[in-house]
């Protein structure tokens, strides 16, 4: 069993045509181009400000649950995750990492098994009018497919997923700079050539691919910005390290030759050496 491509274009709501789209693509093509080349300096400026949207979109909600003002509700909920967020920047930048592993190996997994479980189980993907009806096919989909597989392939199933999970976890927490510096470039990479590519797609629907094939020219263009993301941040990064050891080295130079300078004796010179 296959994944069907999805035959029609993304459609924007109404409410987002016109100028609007223009200012949200060039708005993620920006961030994007931020977060490639500089998102080890605003990583926790870029969660902050996901915690605070996260926050005003539920805060409302949860306000409406207590009978309180949606405002007080959204400001207060918004401020606390921004907060929360920016202290926890790298361990959710390490989860995240993990997240989309996890996500890449159920979906594997999928395709490698479901053939054999799928009849048994009654999965099948469905026939989408829409793109949005797709995006929701592939979830459920994906979803059913996986609790299947975990099923009748336990054993087999635990051996891909748990170290793919266990390993990037523990390097990312070992490494958080690093892992900082492969997810920020990985989803400036993306963003950018998503926001490039919807907005040709929407100037030329034609653009469309009409197989999976297709997809390989923007995936490509976005592996060559992810890796020149991170060797641009990986160098940054090694640069500001040798320069930071320097300074310190510097610093316990200039604290030891004041040290011995402290512990010098100075005798009073004899009547010979003064006449001398």
């Amino acid at each position: 069993m296959t994944i069907p491509f999805p035959s029609s274009v993304p459609q924007w709501p109404p409410s987002l045509e016109g100028i609007a789209i223009y200012v949200i693509t060039g708005g993620g093509v920006a961030l994007g181009l931020l977060l490639l080349l500089w998102g080890r300096s605003l990583h926790r400026i870029f969660l902050g400000l996901v915690g605070a949207g996260v926050g005003y979109l539920v805060g409302g909600m949860l306000a409406g649950m207590m009978n309180l003002n949606p405002l007080i509700g959204q400001a207060a909920i918004g401020l606390t995750l921004a907060v929360v967020f920016f202290i926890a920047a790298r361990l959710i930048w390490a989860l995240s990492i993990v997240a989309l592993l996890e996500t890449v190996a159920s979906l594997v997994l999928v395709l490698l098994f479901i053939s054999q479980v799928a009849d048994a189980k009654n999965i099948q993907f469905g026939t989408p009018a829409n793109f949005n009806e797709w995006v929701i096919a592939l979830g459920q989909f994906t979803y059913n497919g996986a609790l299947a597989v975990l099923h009748d392939k336990l054993t087999t199933a635990a051996l891909i997923v748990v170290p793919v999970g266990l390993l990037p976890l523990v390097l990312a927490l070992a490494k958080p700079r690093a892992a900082v510096i492969f997810a920020t470039a990985l989803l400036g990479g993306l963003l950018t050539v998503a926001s490039i590519w919807t907005l040709a797609i929407h100037a030329r629907e034609n653009l469309w691919p009409q197989s999976w094939m297709y997809f390989l020219i923007p995936a490509g263009i976005a592996a060559v910005m992810t890796i020149i993301g991170w060797i641009y941040q990986g160098s940054s990064e090694i640069a500001a390290a040798k320069a930071k050891a320097e300074a310190e080295k510097k610093e316990e130079e200039s604290a030891d030759g004041k040290k011995k300078d402290e512990d010098k004796v100075y005798l009073p010179k004899t009547p010979s050496e003064k006449r001398g």
